[in-house]
């Protein structure tokens, strides 16, 4: 009989001297990295935190996209699961602790190292453990280069003639999403909460993603221009050629495998298509960057917000995207 087991962990970094150095757990002649068992009710997230603070003594919020999942047999020797064959699936998160931190290890291991990438990947025994710190290390440069991005971006608000909001709102999602969501700007509600589409069109954005199966939590979501347009007035020309170059490299380093496009404005700048009734519920290629990466057309879900017969011809557009994004995984986009 099996039986199955979940865990979580958090795999805390620090940079010191310009270097990044990951936290590993020593047992005798074995390296592990902070992660226990999840007690009834609770999230992976909370368990996380709990286990990986009880093995570490070290308190930081875990980044709030990144997710990893370690998979693995054994046979269980413990008093919880003596004799059984164990299913073990453990959710890893990832956290910056300071430059300062130090780790108190509890009794179950004897000691704990800072390493770097390399080293790791020298020392650490198991495949899974390895791709852990691989998937880590990209995720914590993609991020890096985004918020490099952004805070030259916001820089644009500074420009003589402004006439956009001085906010600027970020993209929200992780830096290594599947699926990118590009808007055309942010409106009043997200003007506020420094949040895209956190206002009606967002929930109804949130509907229309959760019918596609897909969670939003697991898409970097954004737009055209990152700064609301007063009255909710539509981008400028100039303004938008602006803030093309941001929208690019954003794009380059999230690398989506597909980018689903929300009304005419985001549909013209990604693909130079501005008819949308021709082409809405498809994928056609980008033409904004030379890369290999599909735009899904729709209407943008104010235009269903605003408009209910909108409404149905937008969610069939999303219906379509569970079987487009399988084929995209499949490496057949076209069938």
């Amino acid at each position: 009989m099996v039986k199955f087991e979940y865990s979580s962990g958090i795999l805390f970094y620090k940079h010191v001297n310009g270097k990044r150095l990951f936290v590993v757990l020593r047992r005798g002649r074995s390296l592990d990295v902070p992660k226990g068992h999840m007690e009834k009710g609770e999230s992976a997230y909370t368990a996380a935190k709990r286990e990986s603070f009880e093995e570490t003594g070290i308190e930081v919020e875990p980044d709030r996209y990144f997710r990893h999942q370690l998979t693995y047999w054994f046979y269980g020797k413990g008093e919880r699961n003596k004799g059984e064959t164990v299913r073990k699936r453990v959710t890893m998160f990832i956290a910056e602790a300071p430059a300062s931190a130090e780790v108190k290890v509890s009794d179950e291991h004897s000691s704990s190292e800072w390493l770097d990438y390399e080293s790791c990947m020298k020392v650490m025994r198991f495949k899974q453990h390895k791709e852990l710190i691989r998937h880590a290390d990209d995720y914590i440069n993609r991020k890096q280069e985004l918020e490099h991005i952004n805070r030259n971006y916001a820089k644009l608000a500074g420009m003589e003639g402004w006439g956009l909001s001085r906010n600027f709102v970020p993209g929200d999602g992780p830096c290594d999403a599947e699926v990118m969501i590009i808007g055309q700007a942010p409106g009043a509600t997200e003007d506020e909460a420094l949040r895209p589409f956190v206002g009606r069109a967002g929930k109804f954005l949130d509907s229309l993603i959760r019918s596609a199966r897909l969670r939003r939590d697991s898409i970097y979501i954004t737009s055209v221009v990152q700064f609301f347009p007063p009255e909710n007035r539509q981008p400028t020309k100039e303004e938008i050629e602006a803030c093309l170059p941001f929208l690019k490299r954003q794009i380059l380093v999230v690398d989506p495998l597909l980018i689903i496009c929300l009304g005419k404005v985001s549909a013209l700048v990604l693909t130079g298509r501005d008819d949308i009734s021709n082409v809405h519920g498809t994928v056609i290629p980008i033409k904004l960057l030379e890369v290999g990466i599909g735009c899904f057309v729709t209407m943008h879900p104010a235009a269903g917000v605003r408009f209910k017969k909108n409404v149905g011809q937008i969610k069939e557009d999303f219906s379509k995207l569970e079987g487009i994004m399988r084929k995209l995984k499949n490496g057949n986009p076209k069938e």
